[in-house]
């Protein structure tokens, strides 16, 4: 499988005073490792190194040496890996769904809603679900039929809810 990757802005980490760009440590193109030192800033009499996140691709630049700084100002882009959360396989295309209507949750959609419009998920709704362990087909959809991230944490808070509730009943 083709690997996927994200676009990760790294930026000037939270400082009291403006710092200077003391030197660019790697270049464009550089695959780096965890932690590797990328930016050197001077910072009144502190020195930082502004270090990558994860292994990546280091992208482009967006400041230029001795240049000046204040805290969250990106400094540079990285491309990094995506790992599979080893709740769903990652794929390169988007999935089709199912009509809702061979869903087992069709039954709490709105009577207005078409049961033959077929649901609709948002990406963020999936990585949610898929980083939270969540089963897509437990969610209900809105009357548009749309899953979306709200959704998902609905979901997750009435399960949260229900142990709680049956916790203290155990406990009592």
């Amino acid at each position: 499988m083709k690997p996927i990757y994200t676009t990760h802005l790294i930026c000037t980490p939270q400082l009291d005073t403006p710092a200077t760009i003391g030197a660019l440590l790697v270049r464009p193109g550089d695959h780096v490792e965890t932690d590797a030192p990328l930016v050197l800033l001077h910072a009144a009499d502190l020195t930082l190194e502004v270090c990558a996140p994860e292994a990546g691709t280091v992208g482009e630049f967006v400041v230029a040496l001795h240049e000046q700084v204040n805290s969250g100002d990106l400094l540079l882009t990285m491309e990094i890996e995506e790992k599979p959360f080893g709740f769903l396989p990652m794929v390169e295309e988007e999935p089709a769904f199912a009509p809702a209507c061979q869903l087992p949750y069709a039954k709490t959609r709105p009577a207005s809603a078409h049961t033959t419009d077929p649901l609709q998920i948002q990406p963020e709704a999936a990585r949610l679900a898929a980083r939270l362990g969540v089963d897509l087909a437990d969610v209900a959809p809105d009357a548009d039929g749309m899953v979306d991230d709200e959704a998902v944490a609905s979901h997750v808070r009435d399960i949260l809810i229900r142990w709680r509730k049956l916790r203290r009943l155990l406990n009592d």
